[in-house]
C-alpha cells in the first residue's frame, strides 16, 4: 500500500475517537477565559457577591483557565498524533 494512501486511512480511522484540534493555543485559551468569566458571572448573580471586591481572585481564575485551556489543547494534540501513530503502524 502506498504510504500516502495508508497515511490518509489511518488519519481517517483516527479522527473518528481522537480528533484533531481544529483551533489555536490562544483561541482554547480565550474560549476557556470567557467561559470561566460567564461562570464567575453567573455565580456573582445568583449569590449575589461583588466580584469588584475580589479583584485579584477574578484574575487569578482567569489566567488560570486560559492557561488550563492551553494544555487541554496540547493533550488533544498529542492523544490524535498518538492515535493517528496507532493506525498507521496497524495497517
Amino acid at each position: 500500500m502506498k504510504d500516502e494512501k495508508r497515511r490518509g486511512i489511518a488519519r481517517g480511522v483516527a479522527e473518528e475517537y481522537a480528533p484533531q484540534p481544529i483551533s489555536s493555543y490562544l483561541m482554547y485559551g480565550i474560549v476557556g477565559a470567557s467561559l470561566a468569566g460567564l461562570g464567575l458571572y453567573a455565580f456573582a448573580v445568583f449569590y449575589d457577591v461583588d466580584l469588584i471586591a475580589y479583584p485579584v481572585w477574578i484574575v487569578a481564575a482567569l489566567v488560570a483557565t486560559f492557561f488550563a485551556s492551553m494544555v487541554l489543547r496540547m493533550v488533544r494534540s498529542r492523544r490524535h498524533r498518538a492515535a493517528h501513530r496507532h493506525e498507521y503502524d496497524k495497517l
